[in-house]
């Protein structure tokens, strides 16, 4: 990489740097309208980055950054709904990536860490992208995991009493989950409006250039990876929930603030 590259590269994450700092501000205090508008400013600043970057290698030939893999824990509660939430939000940024399962370990026998298979079972997901968008995608999970538990805590207090806890619970990850999708893919489509220059040819080779990274990805997962499995999906079963995940994921704002699979699987697109 250039230094010319390093530097609009940096450039870059410092802007992103400030406007999430912004948003960060302006969710502590309750404002979430202004902090997600700093926040969709910050994820179209990022994928317009990338998708430069892909235009720039399409044309020159050479990679400006490199395809990698980082495995991210699914932390706090519901990690098999939150698998789904990394796939979108992986999904919306050029990257791809699966789920294995396996558990924490504790101290056995003679202060021997081993596996604690009675303890609950532990979802990881796999992201394979170029590096600036793994980097991305690790942190919108990281944030967006940790905003989706106090979300579902607080609409857990006005759940109707009528309602099943756990179809509550579901739906409400469901609702979440796709608003959070709708609103970061709107925010790509923006940056790659922006970097085709508005015309139907620049459009037209802005997603050209797309489909090729993308696949890119995908062979160099199904290269290291090989067949996956594909997971179950979920339905709505609780529409109260669903509705009040739908309205926690627009009101959320996307900040910053030894892996054992036992099982593997794909999620759909």
């Amino acid at each position: 990489m250039t230094d010319a590259a390093n530097f609009t590269r940096d450039d870059m994450v410092r802007k992103v740097a400030a406007l999430l700092e912004t948003a960060e501000s302006l969710a502590e205090q309750g404002n979430d309208e202004a902090a997600q508008s700093y926040v969709e400013k910050a994820h179209a600043l990022q994928q317009k980055y990338s998708i430069d970057q892909a235009m720039i290698a399409e044309r020159t030939g050479v990679k400006t950054e490199q395809i990698i893999s980082k495995v991210i824990k699914m932390n706090g509660k519901w990690g098999k709904r939150k698998v789904a939430l990394a796939h979108v939000i992986a999904h919306a940024t050029h990257c791809t990536g699966y789920y294995t399962t396996g558990h924490n370990t504790k101290m056995g026998p003679g202060l021997v860490e081993v596996r604690d298979w009675d303890g609950p079972k532990v979802y990881f997901y796999n992201i394979f992208g170029f590096e600036s968008d793994v980097n991305h995608v690790e942190y919108l999970i990281e944030s967006l995991s940790r905003q989706l538990d106090v979300s579902l805590e607080h609409a857990q207090v006005n759940k109707p009493v009528w309602e099943h806890g756990r179809s509550f619970n579901a739906s409400f990850c469901l609702g979440f989950t796709g608003t959070i999708g709708s609103r970061l893919r709107e925010a790509s489509r923006q940056a790659q409006k922006e970097s085709s220059g508005d015309s139907l040819t620049g459009i037209q080779s802005v997603a050209l250039v797309l489909v090729s990274k993308k696949a890119q990805v995908e062979q160099e997962m199904k290269a290291q990876v090989g067949s996956l499995r594909k997971g179950t999906g979920s339905t709505a079963t609780s529409g109260s929930g669903y509705g009040a995940g739908r309205a926690a994921g627009s009101r959320a704002t996307i900040a910053r603030g030894s892996v054992g699979g036992s099982s593997r699987g794909s999620l759909g697109r």
